[in-house]
């Protein structure tokens, strides 16, 4: 996530002997969550560098239902381009998943997501990583080792758009497209997903997620193929 603007948007304020080095905000249940991480330098007796993290929930507070505010934080951080495809409207919460058949049990955090007129169909938005030239992160490398470590290339296999595809469809470096196939249903009722993600050099990533049910396969798949309809980089920006 983007401390400045998180900072901003909680009030909460850095001093000269602090430094901000990550911040995520998440929902569990009906609480909302704010984790930073911080570097505090002290100066007595001599300088020592301590890492701590604070964590603070606040119960559906007026940040946490602003569904969209840090999700436009992310699209201007980012620069990216979002068009609400025809038919969906706002969910009314951020989500996280956890698939049990991820090798490395990572969480999915949906910042922002959108559903369709029968439900059948949640689109969501995350994974937003700025490149700001940080030391061992690199936006292509960074989303082809997502895709290897988190694809199940048992049951699909997995896409790795070539250069010049990803350009035209995302103004992209490189895009992928795979499905984690998990065997519990996102909110136990979308047993289908796809991501796609897709990373620009010297802007960073971004994750969209296609969640849906038997019933709406074919529509959700036309929908994960016109992505950069939904989300890409701005062109030459």
């Amino acid at each position: 996530m983007f401390i400045s603007a998180i900072l901003k948007n909680t009030k909460i304020k850095r001093s000269g002997n602090v430094k901000i080095c990550r911040a995520w905000i998440g929902q569990e249940d009906q609480y909302c969550y704010l984790v930073i991480i911080m570097k505090i330098h002290t100066f007595n007796p001599k300088p020592i560098l301590l890492c701590a993290a604070f964590v603070t929930f606040l119960q559906m507070s007026a940040f946490c239902q602003k569904y969209d505010r840090i999700f436009k934080i992310c699209l201007d951080e980012l620069n990216l381009e979002y068009t609400l495809p025809a038919g969906f409207s706002e969910r009314d919460s951020t989500t996280s998943f956890k698939c049990k058949d991820d090798l490395y049990n990572k969480t999915t955090t949906l910042v922002y997501s959108v559903i369709n007129k029968d439900s059948s169909i949640i689109i969501g938005f995350g994974d937003f990583i700025r490149d700001r030239g940080q030391q061992y992160y690199e936006p292509v490398s960074n989303i082809l080792k997502r895709q290897k470590s988190e694809a199940d290339s048992l049951h699909f296999s997995s896409l790795v758009y070539h250069q010049q595809k990803a350009d035209k469809k995302f103004n992209a470096d490189n895009a992928v497209e795979y499905t984690k196939n998990c065997s519990d249903a996102f909110l136990d009722k979308y047993n289908n997903d796809r991501y796609v993600l897709a990373a620009r050099k010297g802007k960073g990533e971004f994750t969209i997620v296609f969640y849906f049910t038997d019933a709406a396969k074919d529509k959700a798949l036309q929908l994960v193929r016109e992505a950069s309809g939904i989300l890409k980089f701005r062109k030459n920006q």
